[in-house]
């Protein structure tokens, strides 16, 4: 606890009681206040919240459960903890003491022990209840600031990353033949890892606009399918022999979408498949039965991924070990699931420990938009 004294508010319209309570506590170096009835409380507490609350049941007027919901009902006291006292013992009072916020009960005649222990109780769980939110807190600001500080930085790195692919591009173009083949393959590397960059930061961006809902579909009507298929032609010289089939049953599957943004979900859901496969990925997209949604999936003989880790992996930066994890940003994932959200779509991942992943995706058809 902190330096400063435990301030409780006691609550009773019987003044022996007021009297028998205030004795106990000051003995124990708490600041007392005292309110004959709930009107008497409520504007107390909101001239200064009390740190604890001992309210009586039984008063006449505003009895205590009421003089409760009106402290839930404000902003200023709903986390002041509140512990009820009274003579009665049934258990359908203690649940309507429970069910409406209170933190604890306490019967007359008054333990002084227990009494002493359940206040310093309370009182403790509530510092630490206030240190965790203020430390949540802290740590939500970190976080936005450590956001903004990396969205700066990515913005401010794409302009010169630009520059310098496009010089590259001229250098190949205007003086490839003057080049060594050791030195075309240098220049083909130096171009490959400038692209790779320009995707991750344009993933970073990307991720940081779909958070702060900066992002404006640009919706169009087109086949999934033929996106599909177009989308896997493109990964041949990424394979590195590795088998990749298709399967979409040559119909037309339509959807009202942004293309570009689901091109890039698939784009890196089967690159990522293709990272982590050992020798195949397959790529299915049917019409879901009796549904009007359309499902992709995308399976992989990879190591797979534990159970407990299917959420983790779709959070940002949620990387997790692997022997064939390599380097990037960890947002792609993170990317492809708040894409989803934009769309209203559902995304996800099936997959176990060393039996391969299904990672997949459920998009609207047009027929039913």
């Amino acid at each position: 606890m902190n330096d400063k004294v435990p301030s409780i508010l006691i609550v009773d319209d019987a003044e022996e009681n007021l009297r028998v309570l205030a004795t106990m506590l000051k003995a124990r170096g708490y600041a007392i206040r005292q309110a004959v009835n709930g009107r008497a409380a409520l504007e107390a507490a909101r001239h200064s919240p009390p740190d604890l609350v001992l309210l009586d049941i039984r008063m006449p007027g505003m009895d205590g459960f009421e003089v409760c919901t009106r402290f839930k009902g404000e902003e200023k006291l709903r986390e002041i903890p509140i512990v009820f006292i009274s003579a009665l013992q049934e258990t359908r009072e203690k649940l309507t003491a429970f069910e409406l916020g209170g933190v604890d009960y306490i019967t007359k005649p008054f333990q002084k022990n227990e009494v002493e222990a359940r206040v310093r109780t309370h009182l403790l769980l509530s510092n630490q209840k206030q240190r965790l939110a203020e430390n949540l807190q802290r740590m939500e600001q970190l976080e936005q600031q450590r956001d903004s500080l990396a969205h700066m930085i990515v913005h401010d790195l794409r302009s010169p990353l630009v520059t310098m692919d496009g010089y590259l591009q001229m250098v190949e173009m205007f003086d490839g033949g003057n080049i060594s083949s050791q030195g075309r393959d240098y220049l083909k590397e130096c171009r490959r890892n400038a692209d790779r960059i320009k995707r991750m930061v344009a993933e970073i961006l990307m991720v940081s606009s779909f958070e702060a809902g900066k992002i404006k579909l640009t919706r169009s009507v087109f086949d999934l399918a033929a996106m599909a298929r177009s989308a896997v032609d493109g990964t041949m010289p990424a394979r590195g022999g590795k088998a990749l089939r298709l399967r979409d049953g040559q119909e037309p599957l339509m959807v009202e979408a942004d293309s570009a943004i689901i091109c890039r979900v698939f784009e890196n859901l089967v690159g990522n498949a293709l990272k982590f496969c050992h020798a195949s990925v397959e790529v299915a997209l049917a019409r879901q039965p009796d549904s009007d949604l359309i499902r992709v999936e995308i399976t992989d003989d990879g190591p797979g991924v534990a159970p407990e880790n299917h959420r983790k992996i779709f959070e940002k930066f949620g990387r997790i070990e692997s022997p064939q994890a390599t380097s990037g940003t960890g947002l792609g994932l993170a990317f492809c699931r708040l894409a989803m959200e934009a769309h209203d779509g559902n995304i996800g991942v099936s997959s176990n420990l060393g039996a391969g992943s299904t990672f997949w995706f459920e998009i609207k058809s047009k027929a039913d938009l």
